[in-house]
């Protein structure tokens, strides 16, 4: 009795199935009314994409290729795989050195040639050091990308730490008519390097942004620390920069989508993006100042980078006099620009400004309680004592002022003399110390017929044979026997 009652139930059951489909189809409804697109994988080799049509009772099956299909989930393995070496890359670095290169006019076989001595200068003074810099290179188009992997320095590229990051952008915000082209490009760029750099860098680390023409200088390590000393409380600081333009510039990362948002609503401003960022950390703007708050931005008192670009990314083609009118030197110090924050010089105790007020003011110029650069053997003590301070006649220069003693003036011995402390012992009366102007060549050190005393601030700028004297000037020289 049992095997014809099962029958009769499974034949009820196929009914009332039949039954309820030829219903559905009745009222134009389908068995998959909530999953229109459904993709089923059928086997290794083949994916179909069944689409039920709720205006008709066919069933619709495309063939999507396995080739297409293998290619989008390796896509997706791929990026999982990138994000993991991303973070590893991450995970190396006490902070981030982020670099901007465009390929310019061939130099020595080579249109990354600024680049290669930019990396190799990292390396040789950063690279094997405690500090464990991250180098990333950002290239702004993938057609330049072999031509850059030619120009990585051997050493550079077995370093771990160092990586090339492509564009993920292609932005086009910066497009003030009164910019040149290369100068919008680079602005362009540079927001795409902000925007690419977030996305693939998601632990907090420091960021320096950096030019591609600019050499760190020699033994640097010993100030690399007050740098980054100064840059270990985020509480503290916006901004810390130890060299010149949009170069050297160490920023946290936590605040670049705030800058890269800043670029966003004042693109339309005539001013490159350099401007714009200095503006924004040095809180000359509303913007700054609400987001910053009371936290500040640092220019450390010395230059720890030399200009190298003689032609610039933006088209600029400078001859070595403009360089060096331009740039500050390595190790002058950071007091004149023409648009980003100077050193200020009020307290003679300070690496940084600003800096807390000593209770009484005193003139600082270039003078510090610490040695400016490790000792070395470069001028010897019995050369020191060959050399003589000479205050010299009005508008007299200094090769003349030195022949007249049968000695000759010796522009290396300059910084010795270079205090106010020093002029003030060839007068009696005490004089009042400022700084020399003169932008072209200075004539310091030197005194006036008011009593003033003029020092130099940048050493590059020393000159035995200046015939620009001023005629109520006494130049002091360094003469030698």
């Amino acid at each position: 009795m049992k095997a014809p009652l099962l029958h009769l139930v499974l034949i009820i059951n196929v009914v009332l199935l039949a039954v309820n489909v030829m219903w559905m189809i009745q009222q134009g409804a389908t068995p998959e009314q909530d999953q229109p697109h459904h993709q089923v994988l059928l086997n290794n080799n083949n994916t179909e994409h069944i689409h039920y049509d709720n205006n008709t009772t066919s069933i619709q099956i495309q063939e999507i290729s396995p080739i297409q299909n293998n290619h989008t989930m390796e896509r997706v393995q791929e990026s999982q795989e990138q994000q993991v070496l991303d973070n590893q890359f991450d995970e190396q670095c006490l902070f981030h050195m982020l670099i901007l290169t465009v390929p310019r006019l061939e130099i020595e076989g080579s249109r990354y040639h600024y680049l290669k001595s930019t990396l190799n200068g990292l390396y040789s003074q950063l690279g094997n050091t405690i500090f464990m810099p991250c180098v990333t290179v950002f290239n702004p188009n993938p057609i330049w990308r072999s031509e850059l992997e030619e120009a990585i320095p051997e050493q550079v590229r077995g370093w771990k730490r160092f990586r090339i990051l492509e564009n993920q952008y292609r932005s086009d915000i910066f497009q003030s008519p009164s910019m040149s082209q290369k100068k919008k490009n680079q602005s362009n760029n540079f927001f795409d390097m902000m925007k690419t750099f977030l996305n693939v860098s998601t632990l907090e680390r420091n960021v320096v942004f950096m030019e591609d023409d600019f050499v760190m200088c020699e033994d640097v390590s010993s100030h690399f620390i007050h740098v980054l000393n100064k840059a270990s409380d985020p509480e503290l600081f916006s901004g810390v920069r130890f060299s010149f333009g949009l170069n050297g510039v160490l920023v946290q990362r936590r605040d670049l989508p705030q800058m890269i948002y800043m670029c966003e609503e004042y693109a339309f401003k005539d001013f490159p993006i350099d401007n714009l960022l200095e503006e924004f950390l040095n809180k000359k703007t509303k913007m700054g100042k609400d987001y910053f708050k009371n936290r500040e931005f640092f220019t450390y008192r010395y230059q720890l980078m030399e200009h190298i670009g003689k032609i610039s990314s933006v088209g600029n083609d400078r001859d070595q006099e403009m360089m060096d009118l331009t740039f500050p030197h390595c190790y002058e110090t950071q007091i004149y620009s023409q648009i980003m924050n100077q050193y200020k010089l009020y307290c003679a105790h300070s690496l940084f400004s600003p800096c807390d007020r000593p209770k009484k003011l005193q003139f600082s110029h270039d003078v510090f309680e610490f040695p400016l650069k490790p000792p070395t053997l470069k001028i010897t003590l019995s050369e020191l004592n060959k050399v003589e301070s000479v205050l010299c006649e009005e508008g007299e220069d200094c090769d003349t002022c030195c022949k007249k003693r049968a000695k000759t003036c010796d522009v290396s011995f300059f910084p010795y003399i270079n205090h106010c402390r020093e002029i003030q012992k060839h007068s009696k009366e005490r004089c009042n110390c400022k700084i020399d102007d003169e932008f072209f060549s200075s004539i310091a050190p030197s005194m006036d017929t008011n009593k003033d005393c003029y020092v130099g601030y940048r050493p590059s700028r020393f000159s035995c044979s200046n015939k620009k004297s001023k005629s109520n000037h006494r130049r002091l020289c360094p003469c030698k026997s």
